[in-house]
């Protein structure tokens, strides 16, 4: 599971904040609900959450075909 870093460490506004969220989200939902993950790939995935929707659609749907194919 992703886990978003507290608003107070970090400098961003609001609406960032609630973007990258919303973000973090979606990727949870689709993915990594029930998977644990080290500190460097929650990092990771809350810098992409930082991206745009779009960006984060894509990715989306190339683990989705990634995962489909494995099963």
């Amino acid at each position: 599971m992703i886990i978003q870093p507290d608003k107070e460490t970090r400098n961003v506004n609001d609406l960032f904040y609630e973007s990258e969220r919303k973000r973090i989200d979606m990727l949870n939902r689709e993915f990594s609900h029930d998977v644990e993950l080290t500190k460097k790939e929650n990092d990771v995935l809350v810098w992409l959450c930082g991206w745009d929707n779009w960006t984060i659609e894509s990715v989306i749907s190339v683990f989705r075909k990634v995962r489909d194919k494995v099963i």
